[in-house]
C-alpha cells in the first residue's frame, strides 16, 4: 500500500470503510477492508511509526475483538526486534486475530 493513489481507486471500486497504513517505498503497509455491510464498528485503531502494522478494535453486538494486520520484516534480526515489539500493538479487549 505505498502508493496514497491506491486508496482512492479501491474506494471507487469496493464500498465500505478502509483504513490504511501506507509503509515506505514499494513494499510494506497494510490496510483493512469493512464492507458496507458490516454492521459493527471499529472503536479504536492504532498504526506504528513505520507503517507496517495497524491494529483495530472491532465492536459487534455478540462482543469484541483486535485485528492485527502486519507487514514483517524480512531478515531474521529486524523480524526479532519487530515482533519482540508487536505486542505494544495488541488492545486488550477480546479476541485476538493477526494477519501477516
Amino acid at each position: 500500500m505505498s502508493c496514497k493513489k491506491q486508496p482512492d481507486n479501491i474506494v471507487r471500486i469496493r464500498p465500505g470503510e478502509c483504513f490504511w497504513s501506507f509503509g515506505r517505498g514499494k513494499s510494506a503497509g497494510v490496510a483493512l477492508f469493512v464492507s458496507h455491510r458490516f454492521s459493527g464498528k471499529i472503536s479504536r485503531f492504532l498504526f506504528d511509526s513505520d507503517e507496517t502494522v495497524f491494529s483495530a478494535l472491532v465492536i459487534l453486538a455478540s462482543g469484541s475483538f483486535n485485528v492485527v494486520n502486519l507487514y514483517a520484516p524480512n531478515t531474521v534480526p529486524e523480524c526479532k526486534i519487530f515482533l519482540g515489539n508487536l505486542h505494544n500493538y495488541f488492545i486488550y479487549q477480546g479476541d485476538l486475530i493477526v494477519a501477516a
